[in-house]
């Protein structure tokens, strides 16, 4: 295990309630992207229709088939964004 070099500091702007808040934010985002999914994993039976989603982002199925894709990612973020089926399951 290493140790945090005592030389490095955090900006003097970046004091602990703008950190507070910044990680509040990104919680509060992902929260809206994985729907409290367990392990931190969006899953649904199809690509979003609605609602704002970011380039990147990933749906993965939650009921996978023969033919079908494991999920889904955003290839132009937007409301609801482009999506495109990844993973392609063998028939």
């Amino acid at each position: 295990m290493s140790r945090v070099n005592p030389a490095i500091r955090v900006p003097v702007e970046w004091n602990r309630a703008s950190m507070q808040d910044i990680v509040a934010e990104i919680v509060r985002a992902e929260n809206q992207a994985y729907d409290g999914a367990p392990e931190g994993r969006a899953m649904r039976t199809a690509a979003p229709t609605a609602g704002t989603w970011g380039r990147g982002q990933i749906i993965w199925n939650s009921e996978p088939s023969a033919a079908g894709y494991v999920g889904w990612v955003c290839v132009s973020g937007g409301e609801p964004g482009t999506w495109k089926g990844f993973g392609a399951i063998e028939a």
